[in-house]
Formats: C-alpha cells, structure tokens, sequence
C-alpha cells in the first residue's frame, strides 16, 4: 500500500513549490543537490529520482 502525504503549496519568487516530507526524502535517499524528473500526466504528477542518464522518450 502507497504511503500518502499531505503537503500545502508554497511561493518562492514567482514559482510554486512544495516540500518533500523527510521520511519521503529517507525512503529514496535524497540528498541536497540530488536531480528529480518530474513527469506531469492528466490529474498526477509523477517524482522520481534521476539515476543514470535520463531520455525523455
């Protein structure tokens, strides 16, 4: 079963962002600087982080 988390929406400059909870960040071993791809679908957005090369094909 999925773990969900629930996160408000915040502003920096003219951007939105959001913060990743820390047990989110531990599961995947993220660290400061690490790169995300973001895939943005219908109604989801999708995070992963980037391992390797990365194709957006």
């Amino acid at each position: 079963m999925p773990t969900v988390f629930e996160v408000k929406v915040g502003r920096v400059g003219n951007s939105l962002k959001i913060t990743l909870p820390k047990p989110a960040c531990d599961g995947f071993d993220l660290k400061v600087g690490d790169t995300l791809v973001i895939t943005v679908m219908d109604e989801a957005i999708e995070v992963k982080k980037k391992t390797g090369s990365y194709s957006n094909t």
